[in-house]
């Protein structure tokens, strides 16, 4: 009877363990997939452009409404953006015409 019950201890302790490593598998995944998405910030559509030129305006109003646009995005892409904005490096170039 107590090899009964310290086999089932055992298999507890390893299902237990099997999620726990599962779970920390699943964690790194989706942690490295971030890390290495690609893409530019602005593409061929420039979703981000009027956000971006949001951030460096002058009217506090007119950051606060372009910050949360590209925080709603989601994008990781724009860490470099937004932490140069934090920084006061933040420069946002228009296209010139020619």
């Amino acid at each position: 009877m107590v090899l009964g019950e310290n086999r089932q201890i055992i298999l507890v302790r390893l299902n237990m363990t099997l999620i726990c490593l599962l779970t920390s598998l699943f964690l790194i995944c989706a942690a490295v997939q971030q890390a290495y998405a690609e893409g530019p910030v602005v593409e061929m559509g420039q979703p981000h452009a009027s956000s971006l030129q949001g951030l460096a305006s002058p009217d506090p109003a007119v950051q606060e409404t372009a910050l949360k646009l590209l925080v709603e995005t989601g994008d990781v892409a724009l860490l470099p953006a937004l932490t140069a904005l934090n920084d006061g490096t933040l420069h946002v170039w228009r296209d010139a015409p020619g």
